[in-house]
């Protein structure tokens, strides 16, 4: 299980990730090598992402060879800072349970 969060190297730049898509091609070139099944977890609705760059989670999720992918919606735990961002941006709603 693996968290991917995007295919989108800004976003993961935004996020802290790490790792940006390159060193997650060649990271999965090891992978691919295992008899390893991989589920890799991204993010729908990140501050910034067009509908575009989340279409492209699947074809992205594709090229690396991962067996499963995992989508889940943006949302935020108290304390995580991310209520912040959101408060400045008027094309978020934040629903119940901290849902976006």
């Amino acid at each position: 299980m693996l968290g991917m969060e995007s295919a989108q190297d800004k976003t993961l730049k935004q996020l802290n990730k790490g790792f940006n898509t390159a060193q997650a091609y060649e990271a999965f070139k090891i992978f691919k090598k295992s008899n390893m099944l991989t589920n890799g977890y991204f993010i729908i609705g990140l501050i910034g992402e067009t509908e575009q760059e989340m279409l492209a989670i699947a074809p992205y999720a594709k090229s690396l060879g991962l067996d499963i992918i995992s989508l889940n919606r943006l949302r935020f735990e108290k304390y995580s800072g991310l209520k912040e961002l959101l408060d400045n941006n008027k094309d978020y709603y934040v629903g119940e349970g901290n849902r976006i």
